[in-house]
């Protein structure tokens, strides 16, 4: 159902549908994802007005420290208890500062986040809602 392609530093995940339905889909992506992104320790997302962030989402859940500027959605998942590096917009220096601070520091990955996108994103959660939206 899925391959994955390196170039670099990229991962691609190929995606097909299976036979399996949407649930077991759902779930065997974010295995795939999670397996991919714990090889990394950190998530850089600049953001200057993109909107709601997954990827940023996806690198909490996997433990990585994530580092953001304070605008668009970032101060709502920091709200919903979500644990990351949060800068003033646009204030680079401040961002290089907080990505030296946890190289420097050797700070281990962060089981909260892990946990707590668990609860907030989880494929069960999700089920549930997602029928309100589907007509």
């Amino acid at each position: 159902m899925s391959e994955k392609a390196r170039v670099g530093k990229t991962a691609v995940l190929c995606f097909s549908p299976s036979e399996g339905g949407m649930e077991h889909d759902a779930a065997f992506m974010a295995q795939k994802i999670r397996q991919h992104l714990g090889d990394f320790h950190g998530m850089l997302y600049p953001s200057h007005g993109e909107g709601f962030g997954n990827a940023f989402v996806v690198g909490l859940a996997s433990g990585m420290h994530g580092f953001s500027y304070d605008n668009t959605v970032f101060p709502e998942l920091r709200s919903l208890g979500l644990d990351f590096h949060m800068l003033a917009d646009r204030q680079t220096e401040a961002m290089v500062e907080a990505i030296e601070a946890v190289w420097r520091e050797r700070l281990p990955l962060s089981t909260h986040n892990i946990a707590r996108c668990r609860e907030l994103f989880s494929v069960e959660r999700e089920m549930a809602v997602l029928p309100d939206y589907l007509v």
